[in-house]
């Protein structure tokens, strides 16, 4: 699987380099759903400046901002509900264009519906060599080598051969038989 970096990623990486650059401290640029925000341990010396305030003390290390960090948040916050609003009015303007022709679109799902149906019934014959019925006005059954379509896959089974020629039988089928 590839994983693809996002713009915001890739911002982040880059801005953190520059800020190790600059300041020649280890640290690291984050972000959760209160916003981004650059975490410093607290062994690290941080030099005095302007442009670092901090925002929040942890057990451990400290978090900060700048104004280009919040200032590309802003600006990534933005787009994103840009994206997001423009995706839905997409959204909307095709459901309303598609209602329009919503019949045909239905009639045409049928068809294909049908299709896949008759393609899968073709398949499965053609794979297990079944066939198609002869049927005849007559009160015959008439079946040579029978197989039954789910027990002959599990167990070896046994064709057999039915002929019945009454003047009235009825056939009785249900979930279970055969």
């Amino acid at each position: 699987m590839i994983l693809k970096t996002s713009k915001k990623e890739i911002w982040y990486q880059k801005y953190e380099e520059k800020l190790k650059g600059k300041y020649e401290i280890n640290l690291k640029v984050k972000e959760n759903n209160l916003g981004a925000y650059i975490e410093i341990k607290k062994d690290e010396k941080i030099p005095e400046n302007q442009e670092l305030k901090k925002i929040k003390m942890l057990k451990d290390a400290d978090r900060y901002e700048t104004k280009e960090l919040l200032d590309f948040y802003r600006e990534s916050l933005e787009a994103s509900f840009k994206r997001k609003n423009l995706e839905y009015k997409i959204f909307t303007d095709l459901r309303l264009e598609l209602s329009k022709s919503i019949s045909k679109i239905q009639k045409t799902s049928k068809k294909i519906g049908m299709l896949d149906v008759f393609i899968s019934f073709y398949i499965q014959a053609s794979t297990n060599n079944y066939i198609k019925p002869k049927i005849v006005n007559e009160k015959i059954i008439d079946i040579k080598e029978g197989r039954h379509p789910v027990i002959e896959k599990i167990v070896p089974f046994v064709k057999n051969n039915t002929y019945m020629k009454e003047k009235n039988f009825h056939i009785i089928t249900g979930p279970n038989m055969g």
